[in-house]
């Protein structure tokens, strides 16, 4: 499927594989959604899409977001989340692989913003750039991100290659593995 998705409210993709979708004058290059939408993607290829905004592939925002068994590579954004922008939303990414993304300023393969909750199992970030900070994953002010064997591999910015978090954001890893990445986290305010 070469091409976008706009708006929808509901919306089920499996088994497609999405190619060479770009976007101006905005973010989500295959796909923009907001305001109470749920996406669901399983088992979907998408690769060497682009936007000059957020979300190389994807853009939500105030809505809910389920990947699985997924591939997402050479993808970009000009501003955030070479792949995924989410904003304000909720996200479940589960045995899937984002590889090759890029993003101008923060988040080279997702980009998590604004109160906004991230469950990730059996994951696979590798290399992934973000020109700023987080090169696999970026977590914004007040969201959420819970990890579990997830992997980082050969990520890169100038401050968080696998991912960054800022300081009012919260992330709990489990059964984690990096290979020449870091992870910039805030430290707990007894440490300061």
């Amino acid at each position: 499927v070469d091409g976008a998705i706009n708006g929808p409210t509901h919306l089920r993709l499996e088994n497609m594989h999405f190619r060479s979708a770009q976007r101006s004058g905005g973010g989500g290059a295959l796909l923009r959604a907001g305001r109470g939408a749920l996406v669901v993607i399983d088992n979907c290829r998408v690769t060497d899409c682009g936007c000059d905004g957020e979300g190389g592939a994807v853009s939500l925002s105030d809505s809910d977001l389920e990947i699985s068994s997924s591939r997402f590579e050479r993808l970009r954004a000009e501003v955030n989340g070479g792949s995924l922008a989410i904003v304000n939303g909720r996200t479940t990414l589960t045995d899937s692989t984002f590889t090759d993304c890029s993003a101008g300023n923060f988040g080279g393969a997702a980009f998590v913003s604004s109160e906004s909750t991230c469950v990730m199992d059996r994951v696979l970030f590798a290399f992934n750039e973000a020109g700023v900070k987080g090169g696999g994953l970026f977590v914004g002010d007040n969201s959420h991100v819970n990890a579990s064997a997830t992997a980082w591999r050969n990520n890169t910015s100038m401050r968080g290659g696998g991912m960054n978090s800022l300081s009012r954001a919260y992330a709990r890893a489990r059964a984690i593995s990096l290979r020449r990445d870091d992870i910039s986290l805030p430290l707990p305010p007894f440490l300061t």
